[in-house]
């Protein structure tokens, strides 16, 4: 992930823009309901100014992901108001995830039923969740990812649908995190404020 570019518009003014930090959507995996949780709310202070992150999410992952889960829940037919309306929609991800078959197809399966509940043409980052800090380190998992979302996404991967890696603890694995969401957003093009979906205590979590 490369890092935020001059040309680019600030990160906070692009989210203002779509409807503001209320609307961002924040989905994970669930392995341990307490670590999963903290990971998203530490995410949400580490990619958000400290005094106007988002509040601390509720049930904050979507269930039946992960290794040892019993299974991957299957993107509805039809949406219906189990859709997220969000025009920014961060998916975290573990690198261990991309690492075996198994709790890869749980990923996917994961991302497809992000890719059915989505509303057409939001902005949406791939995040993998990195202990290495050095690009070069997780440069083969971030490949991994991208793919993935390709396979779920198809054209939309590289536009729209974006991948990025964060490094808990490494303001610079923020900024690309940021980086990434305004390239989403740009090519996703306006949204129309107040259309998010909203979580538990309507504060934009699933």
């Amino acid at each position: 992930a490369r890092p935020a570019c001059p040309a680019e518009p600030p990160f906070q003014a692009l989210v203002e823009a779509a409807g503001g930090q209320g609307q961002v959507l924040l989905v994970g995996e669930l392995w341990e309901r307490e670590q999963s949780r903290t990971l998203l709310w530490d995410f949400a202070r580490a990619v958000f100014p400290p005094q106007q992150a988002p509040g601390k999410p509720g049930d904050a992952a979507v269930p039946g992901t992960g290794p040892g889960a019993p299974g991957a829940q299957k993107a509805p037919r039809m949406a219906g108001a189990r859709a997220f309306r969000s025009p920014l929609v961060f998916v975290l991800c573990r690198a261990s995830s991309l690492a075996a078959r198994q709790p890869r197809r749980h990923l996917r399966e994961m991302l497809r039923d992000v890719r059915g509940r989505r509303r057409a043409g939001a902005a949406l980052v791939g995040v993998l969740v990195a202990e290495a800090e050095r690009e070069d380190e997780v440069a083969p998992e971030l490949r991994l990812l991208e793919a993935l979302l390709r396979t779920v996404f198809g054209r939309q991967a590289g536009g729209p649908v974006q991948a990025a890696a964060y490094c808990p603890g490494h303001p610079a694995s923020s900024l690309a995190v940021q980086a990434a969401a305004c390239r989403a957003l740009q090519a996703a093009g306006p949204a129309r404020p107040g259309e998010g979906a909203r979580g538990p205590e309507g504060r934009g979590w699933v």
